[in-house]
């Protein structure tokens, strides 16, 4: 049996345990010596949530490209206000 056939068995769905596999083991041995370091300290402060979210915040990037499309599309819009009775449509 190899060592790249260790499975996590989860109702009948076999996943591969990357950890104890040839390249997960191979991965972690190139990490060692960094893998425990503590986490480098922030030399600012974090940006409170509002400033945040006004980073990611939609934006036009295209400017008049939504008018364009509603042009567009009341163009070849089709015209529902009448209404079509069977009668209409009988031969």
């Amino acid at each position: 049996m190899s060592d790249d056939s260790c499975t996590l068995k989860t109702k009948n769905n076999p996943i591969p345990d990357y950890k104890t596999s040839t390249s997960g083991r191979s991965t972690a041995s190139k990490y060692a010596d960094i893998i425990d370091m503590p986490r480098p300290e922030l030399h600012h402060q974090r940006m409170d949530i509002l400033n945040r979210a006004k980073l990611f915040a939609p934006f036009d990037a295209l400017r008049g490209f939504d008018e364009e499309i509603e042009e567009v599309d009341k163009k070849k819009s089709v015209d529902t206000s009448e209404v079509y009775t069977d009668e209409d449509f009988s031969i």
